[in-house]
């Protein structure tokens, strides 16, 4: 029940939701030799993240290390491609830090 108050929540909210999993072996992509989302290091596939955004779902491979790690933190950083934004630990980002990372976003698309 509370997995489906959190997806309503982040559509409503625009929370960025992040679950980190590991690749079957019967997985197509098990194995397969990819550059992590986070550290850019060649690994064979074994894990991989799904970050929810609003309505869309991006999943993107993870290392080993980057796995271990579980902090979330570092994936949402590369995802908005803030690496320098600070997250609570309830995982918030203050109106300001947002504001800022649109605006910047903004001036990077024109």
């Amino acid at each position: 029940m509370s997995n489906r108050n959190e997806h309503r929540a982040a559509r409503s909210r625009k929370l960025i939701l992040v679950d980190i999993g590991r690749l079957q072996p019967r997985d197509p992509n098990y194995g397969l030799q990819l550059g992590c989302y986070v550290c850019a290091t060649s690994h064979a596939a074994s894990g991989c993240a799904r970050i929810q955004d609003g309505p869309s779902e991006t999943y993107v491979p993870l290392c080993d290390a980057c796995y271990a790690d579980d902090d979330t933190n570092r994936i949402v950083r590369t995802f908005l491609k803030a690496p320098d934004i600070r997250i609570s630990n309830g995982g918030e980002v203050s109106t300001e830090q947002i504001e800022a990372l649109v605006e910047r976003q903004d001036k990077v698309e024109h």
